[in-house]
This record gives C-alpha cells, structure tokens and sequence, in this order.
C-alpha cells in the first residue's frame, strides 16, 4: 500500500504542477494581448482591415471589384438624375456580338515583354514582333490571345483593349490592341496612361474614348444564374449613333474617332463618354430571359458608358477574357444558349432589343457634378439625388504601392540615335502633296544608313497611327538622309501631326523624332475679276541680231483713219463722176455744133484745128 500511496502522491503533484503551468501560459497570452492590441485584428471580430491584395479582406476585393469608392464605375444613378432620349437605333446585324476586353491581374506571374506591332485593324494578324519593346509585365506563359483573321471569338479584328497589372500589385498598364499568338511573344501598339488598381480608374485603352479597359467589364460569375452586375458597364455600338459635333465626346471621355468624323447620330447628347441607363419605371420584370434581367438591373442602378465604336450595327456591352476564362464561354454553359445572337433569334435577343432602344442619356453628369458626388461619402449618386443602391464598400487597408523601380540602363552595345523631321511646305492647302523628309543621325551626329525609318500621324497627338500614304520611308541614304510625298486631306482649316519612329536593331537604339505640326489650310477662292483696264505701253523690245525687218507696228486705234481714208474714197468718187458726166455733155454739145456749122454759115467756126478730132480735157 506504501508504494501505491507514494505513487499517487506523485501522480496528483504532477496534475498540479502542469495546471500551474498552462495557468500561466494562458494568463502572459492575455497580457500580451492586452498590451499589443493595436497589431492584432481578426476578420470575424474587426471587418475591413486586411490587406486589399488578400481575397480573404472582408472588405471588396480589388482583383474582382477594383477601383475606388467614388470611382465612375462603382457609382450609382441618383434620384435626381435627369433623362434625355438616347434614340440608339434598333440593331440589325447582330442582337449581340462579344467584344471582350483583356483582363491580366496575376502580379506573380512571370515576366514578360509585350513588343510592338503595326497590323493596327487592317490586313496582317498582329502576330508577330515589328518594333521594339513597349513594356514588360506579369502574363501568364500559356495565356493566348489570337490576332486579327485568327479566328478569335472577339471577331476578326477585334478591339482587344487590355489592362494589366503591374507586379507591384497597384499599377495597371493598358494597351491596344493586344494580341498574343500561340508560341509567339505578346504584341500591341498603342500606349495609354497607366491608373492604380486602388484609384479611381477612369481612363485607359478604349481607344474610341480613352477610358480604362478594366473599369465596367463584365466579369466572370457576375452574368450567370443568381449573379448581380454591381458597377456600370461599357458599351461598343455602332457609330451611326454618335452625335459627330462638339468633339464628338464629353467626360468622363476625353477623346473620340477621329473627332466625331463619321459619326452619323442626330443627338448632341449621345456623344463618347455618354451614360446611357433606362428610366427608373423600365418594367424589367416583363422581359423573356434572368441574363436580360441581370444586365437591366445594371443599367438601370449604374447605368453604362459609351466607349468605342462597333463598326457595325450591333449591340454590346463589354465582358472580360483574361486566363481564368471568358465571359462568352461562362454564359454558354451557364445558360445554354450563346451569349452572340441574332437579331430577334430568341428571348435573350429580343431582351436586348427591348433595353438598348429604351436607354437615356444621364445628362447631368459632368466633372463638377462628380467632385460634388465624390465628396458626399456615398449619401449623392449619379446626377444628383439620393443613390438608387448603396455604394461599393471600402477596401479595408490598402497596402502601399512599393517604391517605383530605377529606371533601366540602356543596353551598353546600342549606339543612341536622334531623327529630324521636316515638310517642305507649311501651311499646305487640302491635298496638296508635299515632301516629307528627315535625318537618322547616331548620337555624335554622324549619318545612320541603310535603317528604315516609319512615319506616324495623329489628329491630336494623343492617338498615333500609321501614316497610310508613306508609312516606312525608303532606307536611308549614306547622308542618313529619307524622304517621301504624301498630301494632308480634311476639311476646312486644320492641323494634323506627323513623327518620325526608328524602332533599333543590334546596333542603333531606338528614337523617336519631335512632332511636327502641319497646318492644312482651304483651297484660296478667287475673287471676281474687275472690269479690265487698258495696260500702260509696253517699251519697243530691242531688235535681236537675227532679225533684219523691223517689227511691224499698229496704231493703237485705227477707226479716226480708217473714217478719213473713207471720206477722201467718197469726195474722189463723187468728183470723178461729176467730170465724166460732163464730158459727156461737152461731146454731145460738140456733134450739135459740127452740124450746124454746115447748115447755118453764119455761125462762127469752132476754133479747133481739126474739127472731127475729140476734145481733151487734162484731168
């Protein structure tokens, strides 16, 4: 029993023991927390506060809702929001037709260099590398993107506006159109401002507006059963909507086509970067298909921005590709009927038809009225008035943008390069044809021969495109110098821009020259002629020594000689016939005397020699 008894005596120690310890690992947990509460937060207890970038935030997630609160893509139409008919015209092509724009959001993925190419939305494919480097980002190795004439399900030369982030998890690069062809590197062409995921995200590679490629994209699990549009959406339709003056834009757009040319709508204000939404009263409950009812509720709360132009008559809103998949593919299995459709082909068509031709303009929508609605903390929406539906929640804690990186060196082998550019003529009248010519020099200032070097033109120096009369001059000559003709077309007076571009080799790096500016002036119209007056005299040109007759000349008026010469014909006519008819009378009185000389002696003889000769009378 002893043994037993020490046995458990040293059993209930030990229970005590460890007891007291636990004990005091509990009680220092406490103290510590109770002294560092400031650092530690968790999401069921304290919501929105974790890192914008953690898919778990109970705040929005950036990558699926991006952009501020105050964003024009996350603010809803307000009650005081004051509707004008839009009139968009009844589709006739297409009911819908997919125009996606390319989403890349995955900051981790490897990096990779995206190069330039000039295909643009004419005959080439976009495929392969034509210039020099545009930048580098984080895309995926096995995201394809197929070019123009490749069969892309966007259509044969689609948009292809894209937004990519920037390893830094802030930055998001756009470009169009992007293309990235299998087994080839990635390509685009045009450049546009770069927006923070965290900002408010208003512009970027809609070329038709400016506006951002991210913002209003319908994303993935948002058009599929049970779903819910929660931004406002982007629209490509035909231009034959677009009212053509006043720039053919208003804001948030800061551009449009061309300045509105080509745009054939009646309405100044349907214009590029309209908000278009139905009335409050559009009966949605009365369309056909739950995606029609999705997208009308859409447009009803937000509303959707006018951003590039179809090219056709169709309607769309904008969806995302990116390398989770489409919003094409996702709606096809979602539904089972295509997200394209023919006009009128089933309930989704005809509920298209039903919400695009009953869409209004938002016209009390500007930068001020923004500036009022920002500030208002989610109690204003769009026009005024209160919200239509609560505003986007916050983030929670943005994490800070890191520290921009260094800018790279340039490679050591490449030689720096400088291009002049020049007309021969400025101003020019509309189509008047003038050289354009220039000089690809190395930085020293010696002549680079034998490069090409391609010409690019603008209507505003925002967007820049392939010049279509030179676009590559001929290599250049052992001066470095090039030269081409070409004519500035338009109407009325104006400037258009032009600049030079050498894209670099192994050798020679890549330059850009300065932007000349061509004003194009009206043909001059003549004025009336003046009644003619008569010229001074000219001076007797000296003779030459190949000519012997002297030069003729003429009275500068003949008609005073002409009437002399003509008098005198007239006297002299008369005075010879008045003499020949009295000589006629002379010769018969002579007969008359003659007889009767014989007859009557008593006459004297007429004193004549011979009186049978004729008389004579000196004239």
């Amino acid at each position: 029993m002893y043994a037993n008894g020490n046995a458990i005596r040293i059993r209930v120690n030990r229970g005590l023991v460890a007891g007291i310890f636990v004990g005091l690992i509990i009680a220092a947990s406490f103290a510590f927390l109770t002294a560092h509460q400031d650092r530690l937060t968790f999401s069921s207890l304290t919501p929105n506060t974790l890192g914008g970038n953690n898919p778990a935030a109970s705040g929005r997630d950036p990558l699926l809702w991006p952009f501020s609160r105050d964003s024009i893509w996350n603010l809803p139409i307000g009650s005081n929001a004051r509707y004008v008919w839009a009139g968009i015209h009844h589709a006739t092509s297409m009911a819908y037709f997919t125009d996606a724009d390319i989403l890349v959001l995955e900051p981790s993925a490897p990096a990779t260099t995206v190069y330039a190419n000039y295909d643009d939305w004419g005959a080439g494919t976009r495929c392969s590398a034509q210039g020099g480097a545009l930048f580098t980002a984080p895309i995926p190795a096995d995201f394809v993107v197929p070019g123009s004439h490749q069969g892309s399900p966007d259509g044969d030369t689609p948009n292809a506006a894209a937004a990519i982030l920037a390893a830094d998890g802030h930055t998001i690069i756009q470009t169009q159109p992007f293309a990235r062809c299998a087994g080839q590197s990635p390509t685009s062409h045009y450049m546009f401002g770069s927006e923070d995921l965290y900002g408010t995200g208003e512009t970027g590679s809609h070329g038709g507006s400016g506006l951002s490629a991210l913002g209003g994209t319908v994303r993935l699990g948002e058009l599929v059963p049970g779903g819910t549009i929660r931004h406002s959406l982007k629209l490509n339709i035909d231009s034959a909507n677009f009212y053509p003056g006043l720039g053919g834009y208003r804001w948030p757009a800061w551009k449009s086509d061309a300045g509105g040319a080509g745009y054939g709508g009646s309405i100044p204000e349907v214009r590029m970067g309209s908000l278009l939404a139905p009335k409050p009263d559009f009966p949605i409950d009365t369309l056909e298909t739950e995606p029609g009812k999705i997208v009308a509720a859409a447009f009803r709360d937000y509303g959707g921005y006018i951003v590039d132009t179809s090219g056709w008559s169709i309607y769309n809103f904008v969806t995302e590709r990116s390398p989770a998949g489409s919003v094409q593919d996702e709606f096809n299995k979602a539904w089972g009927y295509s997200l394209n459709a023919g006009v009128g082909a089933n309930g989704w068509a005809r509920d298209l038809d039903k919400i695009f031709t009953n869409l209004y303009v938002v016209d009390n929508w500007d930068k001020a009225t923004w500036q009022t609605v920002s500030v208002s903390n989610g109690n204003v929406g769009v026009g005024l008035g209160t919200p239509r539906v609560g505003w986007a929640p916050e983030f929670g804690q943005v994490p800070p943008p890191p520290p921009p990186p260094p800018p790279p060196s340039p490679p050591p082998a490449l030689t720096g390069t400088t291009i002049t550019l020049t007309t021969s003529k400025s101003p020019s009248e509309i189509n008047e044809t003038v050289a354009v010519s220039g000089r690809l020099t190395d930085a020293s200032g010696s002549p680079v021969a034998g490069r090409v070097v391609s010409l690019e033109w603008s209507a505003d120096q925002i967007t820049w495109y392939p010049e279509g009369q030179i676009g590559q001059f001929s290599a250049a000559d052992t001066n470095g110098a090039f030269s081409d003709h070409m004519a500035f077309r338009g109407s009325g007076d104006h400037s258009e821009y032009i600049r030079a571009r050498f894209v670099g080799d192994a050798t020679f790096a890549t330059s850009l020259s300065s932007v000349v500016t061509q004003a194009v002036v009206k043909l001059a119209v003549s004025a009336p002629p003046s009644p003619p007056t008569s010229p001074p005299p000219a001076a007797e040109p000296p003779a030459t020594p190949d000519r012997s007759e002297p030069a003729p000349t003429t009275p500068k008026n003949l008609s005073p000689t002409m009437l002399l010469l003509a008098l005198v014909s007239i006297l002299l006519t008369a005075a010879a016939a008045l003499l020949s008819h009295r000589v006629r009378m002379d010769r018969s009185s002579g007969r008359r005397s003659r007889r009767g000389r014989r007859t009557n002696a008593s006459r004297r003889p007429l004193p004549f020699d011979d009186p049978e000769d004729d008389l004579e009378y000196p004239l």
